[in-house]
């Protein structure tokens, strides 16, 4: 005689079967969700390997073809007698208001008075045959200094450059160029208040050397009434 099992036992067989089946599809489902989350790091990371392998091969190029790269090699340091040097600066002029200073210029010349007075301080003379004469006088009439300029094949032209507050001239400045030649010059002299010569500074042009500069400076003497290099009157 056969037995069959009821039926309820055999519907809580079905509903345990079917939930084994659920949970097994799930399980795989879940496990082939975080298979695909893996490759993608994956990927990521091989990615980000390759990025950084491609930059240290480059970063390896760069040096190799630095290291590789001639240098240019440095010249030797310049002596003091090759370096090309800057010509100094001239002093500034003393400023003074033209008002105060009486110039007067005629088909004779110019003169310079001293201020507020009828002495003159310094006569110019006209040209004449390609030559003038600059003549400078102190405040008792006396000549105290001449300075004769020339404009022919070469030339040697003077300029009042400064003037002192009581008209006594400060500063000329000559131009001199030789004529046939590359290099030209020019004297700087300075006067006291008195219209005494004091120093003149020679610089040739165009400045190439430092040795240009050397024994370039004069001091006059009043009692020779000639001018005398500073370098000798040091060593005096």
């Amino acid at each position: 005689m056969k037995r069959f099992l009821p039926p309820f036992v055999l519907s809580i067989c079905m509903i345990v079967i079917h939930a084994s089946c659920n949970e097994a599809s799930n399980s795989e489902e879940k496990w082939r969700s975080e298979l695909e989350e893996v490759k993608t790091e994956l990927e990521s990371l091989k990615a980000e390997l390759q990025q950084a392998k491609d930059t240290s091969d480059k970063e390896a190029i760069m040096t190799s073809l630095e290291e590789k790269t001639p240098v240019e090699p440095k010249m030797p340091a310049e002596t003091e007698r090759e370096k090309v040097v800057t010509p100094p600066s001239k002093p500034d002029p003393i400023p003074v208001k033209k008002e105060e200073i009486s110039v007067v210029k005629k088909d004779s010349g110019e003169i310079y008075y001293f201020k507020n007075s009828e002495k003159p301080s310094l006569r110019i003379s006209p040209w004449k045959e390609g030559k003038r004469e600059l003549t400078f006088y102190n405040k008792s009439g006396e000549v105290t200094y001449v300075q004769d300029d020339v404009n022919i094949i070469y030339h040697e032209i003077s300029e009042v450059k400064g003037i002192h507050e009581n008209g006594a001239i400060s500063q000329i400045l000559i131009h001199q160029n030789p004529g046939a030649s590359r290099n030209w010059s020019e004297a700087l002299i300075t006067f006291s208040e008195d219209n005494e010569p004091e120093l003149k500074t020679i610089t040739i042009y165009p400045v190439e050397t430092i040795t240009q500069y050397a024994n370039n400076t004069y001091r006059y003497d009043r009692i020779g009434k000639k001018w005398v290099s500073d370098d000798m009157k040091q060593r005096e």
